[in-house]
């Protein structure tokens, strides 16, 4: 039985992986997330057979769950997108403890947990996406935790992906520019005290979904799919870090 296996399937990239995978001959879907009903409402939307899971990914026991699913349905693994993640727009030392924590754990733990449990099930050919961002391409003040849990992904994917060759198993990290029609400005950062970031070019989870897909099948291994995001990876191999973080200023400021 063939898979798709969508992290944090409930909003943004992950949801609109799901309508994508929706469209491969595959003969299941496998969506995962903690809120059971913007799962049930995804489902009702897709095609294929799907299995729903309800699972906090940032707790030990999920993996099991999701291991001994694969393992009684005799899985074979063909996409596995890690989307789950969260950050927090302000000052890294206004954070709480359990606020850094949790996002350190979602946003990279969770996908190594997650794909080591998940390449077992894996066959040549099978693709895995990881979700980061440009703002892992470069330190990003007010944004400093979560770029770095992005940064994690991008050296992850690219070490991976070289592991992985002999398999024939391809890893992929996208890494968009700010996404304007998703929840993680509105209702993830909520930090008063620092302004939004100005979008320019503002980019959109179906288009970003659809053009980093296309080159993951491919065998992309960094994917930046929209103007600023590649704009943003030559700017950050090529200028030096002082000046960086002072051009990051201008458009997000204590």
């Amino acid at each position: 039985m063939t898979v798709a296996i969508i992290a944090g399937a409930s909003s943004g990239l992950g949801y609109e992986y799901a309508k994508l995978a929706d469209q491969e001959q595959i003969d299941e879907i496998i969506i995962i997330a903690r809120r059971s009903e913007k799962l049930a409402e995804l489902a009702s939307h897709l095609r294929h057979k799907v299995k729903i899971m309800v699972l906090d990914l940032t707790a030990s026991v999920s993996f099991a769950e999701i291991k001994k699913y694969l393992e009684t349905s005799g899985a074979d693994v063909k996409y596995l997108f890690n989307c789950a993640g969260f950050g927090y727009l302000g000052k890294s030392f206004d954070m709480k403890d359990e606020q850094c924590e949790r996002m350190v754990n979602l946003n990279s733990l969770a996908a190594v947990k997650l794909t080591n449990t998940v390449i077992p099930f894996m066959s040549e050919g099978a693709r895995i996406i990881n979700v980061s961002s440009c703002a892992g391409l470069l330190p990003l003040p007010y944004l400093s935790l979560y770029a770095a849990t992005k940064s994690f992904l991008v050296s992850y994917s690219q070490s991976l992906n070289f592991e992985l060759k002999s398999k024939n198993i391809t890893v992929s990290a996208v890494c968009p520019s700010w996404i304007k029609d998703t929840d993680f400005i509105l209702e993830r950062s909520g930090n008063s005290r620092v302004q939004q970031p100005v979008l320019i070019f503002p980019t959109y989870k179906k288009t970003v979904a659809s053009k980093s897909f296309r080159k993951a099948k491919k065998g992309k291994v960094i994917i930046t799919p929209d103007f600023i995001s590649t704009l943003i990876r030559y700017a950050a191999a090529l200028l030096p870090t002082w000046l960086i973080l002072k051009i990051a200023g201008i458009f997000t400021c204590g």
